[in-house]
């Protein structure tokens, strides 16, 4: 059996289950124990857990992740909320510099089993200092995990999965309202990270996104079937591990790539996937444009709705299909 539920509801069952399965699972963040942080993800935690296992920490994100890396080489299994992205950007010595690298340093003598939550994108309308995009930055720090998943149920599997594993993961957050069917209540999952999903088959172009890319891609998918094109759209649900065999195996049936993503193609995590087709199957792809690439305009996101004016659009995704084929 399955129910409907949202992003954020799915990662707090995945809180939930986890730190009832494991007491040695403890989450440290600012605004825990009255608003359940920036998202509400950690409300009625405090209440069950108690002050010990849901740890309120100041506005200053630098000594907090320290002390949760901390945690995590006493054995504990750390969930550091932020309530921002851009918030990261004070700690990336304890995230890049100490937690991803210890595993290596020691030669094996220390995990760090440590889960750093980060809300990006846009979605809120919260504007410049609130709206960046950082997968590129973490995905180029050797040591680290990177999820991104966009779907409730795979936020929940892959959550959990985090949760467990003995390695520091950098869980990216949608900001933006999702829904999704997931296992009732009471059913424990998993999903394994390095594995995408397949959100619709197609065979006459390949899309590759995560996130807000795979949620324009789904909206151009309709109008794309009325004008006769057959997409098939990729959700890589995680960056690091990233599932090349998949991005291959698509592009091998259509003959062409199209990544579309929230963040910007000048150093984007896009030219990722670009780079794996470019080596590993070339000669698979067809015609005189059989790659593009969708990003971010080179603008701050601005204030309210004035987002659609930068980020990726639906009408964008359908031009680009339009001039590959």
């Amino acid at each position: 059996m399955s129910r409907i539920i949202n992003h954020i509801q799915a990662k707090h069952e995945a809180y939930v289950e986890e730190m009832r399965r494991d007491e040695k699972v403890i989450i440290l963040g600012e605004d825990l124990e009255h608003v359940g942080c920036m998202n509400g993800v950690s409300r009625g935690l405090f209440e069950e857990f108690g002050k010990t296992r849901v740890i309120q920490t100041a506005l200053a994100e630098n000594g907090p992740s320290y002390f949760a890396v901390g945690l995590a080489f006493a054995g504990y299994r750390p969930l550091m909320e932020f309530e921002f992205l851009e918030a990261a950007g004070w700690t990336f010595s304890s995230i890049i510099y100490e937690a991803a690298k210890q595993r290596y340093m020691t030669y094996g003598a220390l995990s760090c089993p440590i889960m750093f939550s980060l809300p990006q994108g846009s979605g809120m309308g919260v504007g410049g200092n609130h709206a960046s995009v950082g997968e590129a930055i973490f995905c180029n720090a050797p040591g680290l995990k990177v999820y991104a998943p966009l779907f409730p149920y795979d936020i929940k599997g892959l959550a959990k999965y985090a949760i467990r594993e003995d390695d520091p993961v950098v869980f990216l957050d949608v900001k933006r309202q999702i829904e999704g069917e997931v296992p009732d209540e009471g059913i424990d999952y998993v999903v394994e990270p390095g594995k995408a999903r397949i959100v619709s088959e197609g065979s006459d172009i390949t899309i590759v996104g995560w996130q807000y890319g795979v949620m324009v891609a789904m909206e151009a998918e309709a109008e794309l079937k009325n004008m006769g094109i057959s997409a098939e759209i990729l959700d890589l649900r995680t960056l690091v591990p990233m599932d090349e065999e998949a991005i291959c195996r698509s592009v091998q049936k259509t003959g062409k790539l199209l990544v579309v993503s929230e963040s910007r193609a000048r150093g984007g995590f896009g030219n990722e996937v670009v780079r794996v087709v470019a080596q590993n199957c070339f000669s698979s792809l067809q015609g005189n444009h059989p790659v593009e690439y969708i990003g971010c305009k080179d603008y701050p996101i601005p204030y309210g709705p004035g987002d659609k004016f930068v980020l990726p659009q639906k009408e964008d995704v359908i031009a680009a299909v339009q001039r590959m084929l």
